[in-house]
């Protein structure tokens, strides 16, 4: 997270609380579904900028050996269950589980 000084606590503090929310609810089929909404449009926008699509595709060519192409990638979103999330969630948000790295210009 890039802030001023004087705020990183209170961004640690919504960080944290956020990953917490993520621990212990699972997601609404309503905000499930505008979460996917939202993340396709990123995407959908994304692909207007054509680096950044070349990018993306030699990243995963590199990393796996393929292209995920938009629809495929649009279709394994909107697959994704409550129930993964909050799994992935739990596994991958654990506080015991981060650091903090804070870099100033000093």
């Amino acid at each position: 997270v890039g802030t001023e000084a004087q705020n990183i606590d209170k961004c640690l503090s919504l960080i944290h609380k956020e990953f917490k929310k993520l621990r212990e609810k699972k997601f609404s089929p309503v905000m499930l579904a505008a979460a996917k909404r939202q993340y396709v449009g990123q995407l959908t926008l994304m692909q207007e900028n054509r680096l950044s699509v070349m990018l993306s595709y030699g990243k995963g060519l590199l990393l796996s050996g393929s292209v995920v192409t938009f629809d495929e990638l649009a279709k394994r979103i909107e697959n994704v269950k409550a129930e993964e999330l909050f799994e992935t969630a739990n596994k991958l948000l654990r506080p015991e589980d981060h650091f903090t790295l804070e870099m100033s210009n000093r």
